[in-house]
């Protein structure tokens, strides 16, 4: 978690060259007597790896009155936005927008009525183009307002006439998308805690999600805004009940209402990700690679001023996460081996700059690779940052439970047979807590009491075997197959009693 001292530090390591260029002719505008404590701190802090605050007051010593740092840091976390916000308004509507409302409520408060009626219709029209109809409810307000100050009849009327029925269209679209907006909530908290989807419990809670009324409204005659949360919920709900071209449809079609809206890059981003997840997961290779190109052709045409240093750390992760999900998938653990280091390394200089769903996934995958190349210390490194990770650890309960299972394999390889036995009891003590059993996991759990707690010799490889059959029986199973998507349990087995790598068992070799 960041400290509230790493604030201003990750805002400005946030800032692309073109915004830290931005910033230095912005803040030139607050120099006192030739000298700017603002762009003096903000290099000092530009030029650290990590924020360590004595040594930013250390290296400040001499420059500006240190015991005023604190002051001055918010201050200049303040100048960095406003620069921000000056230099984006040009760029998005909604930002520009958002500057004209700020502008007609000075106006309105300073009894400039006559201006602030010349600004409100320019206002109004950026709302429509923007499908901004929360934007629309406080410009009405404000028209009401203005209206009833200066008591002219053409006003009172217009508004009666003209902008009251705007305006109330805009307020059941206000409330539809609140309703869409809860329902993706409940969507997204649903499958984080799900024990196991496509389970009946998890499908009863699905289903009632998308029986709500709203999500029977004929949606293509709502506006945008409403029909990309249309998609994304019922392409969350095909994701996890197993459905290919259904989530397919449904998330590709978001994805391109959020590219022709003004929603944004980081929210296009999130979805191209969905998108592409739910490609490989379903193995839609050929699809994958359509999507894929287009996608790549997007972000290409995104203008550098646009692409932040986080924006290009969520888009590396992104990319480097869905590369890596498709080999690991498809066992190519030896040419994962080949730019592991580079993958490590796009981790640690983004940690901060990612959300901490991406964070675990990434971890994860990295451990299963590790796992697959037989580099058990490494995976260990890995999995322990899952598990002992406090912002990890109320989050991504699936990434949490096969982190464990995963761990098993990982200190039985190591031959940490003395520790294994705490570790079976503690995983099923998790298990148990997040309700999280399924078939597949308390049959490994029963494999592993009785098995992975001494080492293995020949005698045992037809239990081994045997389990390993069984296993591969239960991943046909809905269950089944979202635990094979996170780890290939079979033929982790195999490859121990047939004493050979998991790449050479998953590509049948």
């Amino acid at each position: 978690m960041i400290k509230n001292s790493e604030h201003l530090f990750f805002l400005i390591k946030s800032l692309s060259k073109a915004e830290k260029r931005s910033f230095k002719l912005f803040a030139k505008q607050h120099a006192k007597d030739g000298k700017n404590n603002y762009t003096l701190l903000f290099d000092a802090i530009d030029r650290m790896e990590a924020y360590d605050h004595s040594s930013l007051v250390k290296s400040m010593e001499g420059k500006m009155l240190t015991k005023n740092i604190s002051t001055i840091k918010v201050q200049l976390t303040e100048l960095v936005l406003r620069s921000l916000r000056q230099n984006t308004s040009a760029l998005k509507l909604r930002v520009k927008l958002m500057q004209q409302m700020d502008y007609l409520g000075i106006l309105f408060e300073k009894g400039l009525y006559s201006q602030c009626k010349k600004m409100l219709e320019k206002a109004k029209k950026m709302a429509r183009d923007d499908d901004n109809y929360l934007a629309l409810d406080r410009l009405a307000i404000l028209e009401f307002n203005i209206a009833l100050k200066e008591l002219k009849p053409e006003d009172l009327e217009h508004y009666i006439n003209v902008t009251y029925p705007e305006v109330k269209e805009a307020r059941k679209t206000n409330d539809i998308l609140a309703e869409f907006e809860c329902l993706t909530v409940q969507m997204r908290l649903l499958l984080l805690e799900s024990n196991a989807i496509g389970g009946k419990l998890t499908k009863e809670r699905l289903d009632k999600i998308i029986q709500h009324p709203i999500m029977n409204l004929p949606i293509k005659e709502y506006p945008v805004t409403c029909q990309i949360d249309y998609h994304i919920i019922w392409g969350h709900y095909h994701y996890a009940m197993d459905h290919l071209s259904e989530t397919y449809f449904h998330r590709k079609k978001a994805l391109d209402l959020i590219e022709g809206s003004s929603a944004g890059e980081r929210i296009w981003l999130t979805h191209a990700r969905f998108l592409l997840t739910a490609l490989t997961t379903f193995k839609m290779f050929d699809e994958f690679d359509k999507e894929l190109k287009h996608i790549k052709a997007i972000i290409n045409k995104t203008p550098k001023e646009r692409r932040s240093t986080t924006y290009q750390a969520e888009l590396d992760m992104t990319l480097n996460n869905i590369r890596f999900h498709r080999d690991l998938d498809e066992g190519n653990f030896e040419t994962i081996s080949s730019y592991l280091p580079e993958l490590e390394s796009i981790y640690k200089n983004a940690v901060n700059q990612i959300d901490t769903n991406l964070k675990m996934a990434f971890c994860f995958n990295l451990a299963y690779a590790y796992l697959g190349n037989q580099n058990y210390k490494k995976a260990l490194v890995w999995i322990n940052k899952i598990l002992n990770d406090s912002e990890m650890k109320n989050l991504r309960q699936d990434i949490q439970a096969f982190a464990r299972i995963m761990n098993l394999c990982v200190h039985y390889s190591l031959r940490n047979f003395d520790l294994i036995p705490s570790l079976i009891v503690s995983t099923e003590r998790h298990l148990k807590k997040e309700d999280r059993y399924n078939d597949l996991e308390s049959v490994f759990l029963k494999f592993a009491h009785k098995h992975l707690t001494v080492p293995f010799v020949q005698a045992k490889k037809e239990v081994f075997e045997q389990e390993s059959d069984h296993m591969l029986e239960l991943c046909t199973t809905p269950e089944g197959k979202i635990a094979l998507e996170y780890i290939d349990l079979p033929s982790w087995i195999k490859s121990v009693y047939k004493e050979t790598t998991m790449e050479s068992i998953v590509k049948g070799e």
